[in-house]
Parts: C-alpha cells; structure tokens; sequence
C-alpha cells in the first residue's frame, strides 16, 4: 500500500468531505450507513478503477500502483482494462464475504468511450463523412445508457449477495477536454455527462452513494494547462487520468465519500 500517497491525501480527502457537504460536487446526501462487516475496502470496475494511464502495468489487467484504489489503500483491486457493467457484475462474485466497501467505476466500455473520443478527435466539422462518424457513434452509445443503467442495480444486487452489510460508492468520468474547445470536444464531453447521470440515477436508485468526479478535474482536462488527463500520444492511456489525475481527482473524493459512510484510510487507522 502507497501509505506515503495515502498520508498525503488525508487534508485533501478532509476538505473533500466539506466540499460534498456543501454540494460542490453535486453529489447526493450521504444516509447513515448500517454497520459494515469488516473495514476492508474492495475496488470493482474498468480501466478507470484499474488505473491506467497512471503508471507501469503490473499485471493483463493494466492495473498500476497509481490507481486511485491504491493511493487509497484498497483491500485488492478486482477492476481490470476493458470490463463493461457485465463484466462487473461477475466481478463482484469473487468479493469475500466480509467485505466492508466497494467502489465501482464502470460504464465507459458499454458506450465505447475510448472509440468515441477517437472518432471524434478525428472528425473534421467540415466534412460530412468524418463528422457523421463521430455522430453515428455517440448515437449508438446512447442507446447503450438504458444497459448501463439496467446493469448497475445488478451489480448492487451482486455485492450484496456476497456482503450484505458491504458499502457501495459509484463513481462517475470526468470531462475529457476544456469546454468549448471544439464542437467535437464538446460533444464528447456531452456524452460523458449523459454517462455520468445514467451512473447518478441507478446507482442512487439502487441504494448506493454516488460521486461525482467532474468538478475535481475542471481546469485539468486536455486542452488546460495542466492536464490531469494523458493525451492521444499516450496510446493505450490516452485519455484516461495520469498519475496527478488519479491522486488528486478521484482519490480525495472517493475517499471523502468512503470516510461519511465510515471507513478509515489505513494510514489513519490507531
């Protein structure tokens, strides 16, 4: 465990709570939590959750030692490159028991993000060919958000078939790039958003927290001058968070929202 990462992202987690409590991250009120099993705390999802883009891969999953479940300090990272909600479901088969909070990052695969944000980048506005492209692929993604949001409770359903008790927190994407950089920008970004209430509303529905990542990043996308995310030229890890981006974008809020709901950092513990 990064206990030295994890040390350093205490105050920030400590203001994260305070933002969240002020609605900053638009994220919903967290209800009093039952009585987890065990201060375990367990990571589920894709690409994002796994952390790459962050660092080397350690493993075929991409996962890396600058995930934000690792700067965290999680139990054991189950999430793995490329896993739709499908995939996740199955994931939470092989929760122990007594696990005692899951975070969950998934959605992006179902709508073919990564593709999407190719295409777009690619499009020229100019021309039809190209700029339908991009188009017809977010078209297509949005009729994948109603398999998102069907797969979500399943995924709750799942968890809680192995631990009852287990804390679930969902989180959502951030912006890919600078609003108003571009139409094609802004559109992609459009998807993200639409992705990211899909994640809001069955995950809330199902009894679960929710965290929105979106504000953490804003004036870090690609496009700012100190991007959080990695760029095209990065290949496998473009446009996923780089190291800072997993560090001091997800890891504050999510671990602000894992504290309300009752966990402790390891490094916090005694």
């Amino acid at each position: 465990m990064k206990f030295t990462r994890i040390r350093r992202l205490g105050a920030a987690v400590a203001a994260a709570i305070t933002l969240i409590a002020a609605g900053g991250a638009a994220a919903p009120a967290v209800a009093a939590p039952a009585a987890p099993q065990s201060g375990w705390y367990y990571a589920l999802g894709d690409s994002y959750a796994a952390g790459v883009g962050g660092g080397t891969p350690i493993d075929d999953c991409g996962r890396t030692a600058q995930s934000y479940p690792a700067d965290l300090g999680a139990k054991k990272n189950i999430a793995c490159s490329g896993a739709t909600t499908a995939d996740v479901i199955r994931q939470a088969k092989t929760l122990p028991t007594n696990t005692g909070y899951v975070t969950v990052t998934a959605g992006g695969n179902d709508l073919g993000l990564s593709s999407i944000t190719a295409a777009c980048l690619a499009a020229d506005p100019n021309n039809p060919l190209t700029w339908g492209t991009c188009l017809g692929q977010l078209g297509a993604a949005e009729q994948q958000l109603g398999t998102v949001g069907a797969n979500i409770p399943a995924i709750v359903t799942a968890i809680h078939a192995k631990s009852p008790n287990a804390q679930i927190v969902f989180t959502g994407y951030p912006h890919l790039f600078l609003t108003g950089l571009s139409p094609l920008t802004d559109q992609v970004n459009a998807g993200i958003d639409a992705l990211d209430s899909t994640i809001w509303a069955a995950a809330t529905g199902a009894g679960a927290q929710y965290v929105d990542v979106r504000l953490a990043f804003t004036g870090h996308e690609l496009g700012s001058a100190d991007p959080w995310i990695n760029g095209p030229e990065a290949g496998s890890a473009a446009f996923h968070p780089n190291a800072t981006g997993y560090a001091y974008g997800y890891a504050p809020v999510v671990g602000a929202a894992l504290a309300a709901l009752g966990w402790k950092a390891p490094a916090l513990v005694g």
